[in-house]
């Protein structure tokens, strides 16, 4: 459940795990370069539910119970007691913020992605399907941040794989902030962090399906956006993401996430 969701999170990646493996450019997985935007095709776990009816605006929280990593170290029956509150958490949000942000993720994604070669979005069936989204993320009881999210899935032979790519915006709300709409300030302010979050991910993604993206510098990450409440340090590979920016890329051939997030939310130490 942990790896198919969210931000990518799988215990192999643990620091002090020894099962890193080495990132595999998207070229790899035989998906060529014609894709179909669609919906976001994973079925949802309890830590996720849509903000928007167009499934374009994507909200995070594990903050109704314990936290998941809590849970896993208390067994089946704290995995259990937590899922249940953080579920109920969950839909207590999504409730309150339905409606409340005027982000249109797929205009602000095609515009980034327009006129990036190596990237044709007319796949017919059985191309790998993608889905730009704005990310909610709550990561403490009262605040969010955002990022902008490309969800790319399909399959090699007959084993399904996805690959997210995801850039962190630089600012920090309160859910109070949300619940009660944001200023039309704020909302253009968010809109531009999230354009420039798609360009990121669309040129990012060109490059991993055209094999050239190569992150491999061994690295491990702490994040409170990528790991709410508990900062579990991570394994796996650093790049550079420019300027005031940290570049990091987890080494699950299968369904690798790659995040670029800002200096001040994230540190990365060689491992």
């Amino acid at each position: 459940m942990l790896k198919k969701m969210g931000v990518g999170l799988c215990l192999a990646t643990l620091a002090g795990c020894v099962t890193l493996q080495p990132y595999q450019p998207a070229q790899g997985l035989g998906m060529g370069h014609a894709f179909a935007k669609g919906p976001y095709p994973v079925e949802l776990d309890h830590m996720h539910g849509f903000l928007d009816a167009g499934h374009t605006i994507l909200y995070m929280q594990n903050q109704g119970g314990g936290g998941v990593a809590v849970g896993l170290l208390l067994g089946p029956l704290g995995v259990a007691a937590n899922v249940a509150a953080i579920k109920k958490q969950t839909a207590h949000d999504v409730t309150a913020l339905q409606g409340k942000l005027p982000v249109d993720a797929n205009r602000l994604f095609a515009d980034a992605a327009s006129g990036i070669q190596g990237l044709s979005f007319d796949g017919g069936a059985g191309a790998p399907v993608v889905s730009p989204m704005l990310l909610v993320e709550k990561v403490d009881e009262t605040h969010v941040r955002f990022a902008a999210l490309l969800h790319v899935q399909g399959k090699q032979g007959s084993k399904a794989w996805s690959r997210k790519y995801v850039y962190e915006a630089p600012d920090v709300y309160t859910t109070e902030q949300l619940a009660k709409g944001l200023e039309p300030s704020q909302v253009e302010r968010l809109s531009a962090d999230v354009r420039e979050g798609f360009a990121w991910t669309a040129t990012t993604f060109a490059t991993d399906v055209a094999g050239t993206f190569h992150p491999m510098q061994k690295k491990v990450l702490r994040s409170s956006f990528v790991t709410p409440r508990t900062e579990i340090p991570l394994n796996g590979y650093g790049f550079d993401a420019g300027a005031g920016r940290i570049g990091f890329a987890t080494g699950q051939p299968q369904w690798s996430t790659v995040y670029s997030l800002p200096v001040e939310d994230a540190t990365l130490a060689s491992r």
